[in-house]
């Protein structure tokens, strides 16, 4: 007769370095969004932050800028790899 196949478990380690990352990358894009485009590099060319501002700057700068995409990418591929490896021959 005909089998249903079933779909594989996910991985919830994945889901949530995922997840992670796209929160990370829209907690970038808020900023870009909202300010003008020099204000993402120059915390002090949308006007005269206050010091929350400066530290929430100094802080999506060291911890976030950048780093959420590579975190991003590679944990977008690793399913193909995953599925590729599994695969039968």
């Amino acid at each position: 007769m005909n089998e249903v196949d079933q779909a594989p478990p996910r991985i919830a380690t994945l889901d949530i370095v995922r997840g992670i990352a796209v929160m990370g990358i829209l907690a970038m894009n808020i900023v870009a969004f909202a300010m003008p485009f020099q204000a993402y590099m120059n915390p002090v060319a949308f006007g005269s932050p206050g010091t929350a501002d400066l530290l929430s700057w100094v802080f999506s700068f060291i911890f976030i800028d950048g780093k959420m995409r590579g975190l991003f990418s590679p944990s977008c591929s690793a399913p193909a790899f995953c599925s590729s490896s599994n695969a039968p021959s």
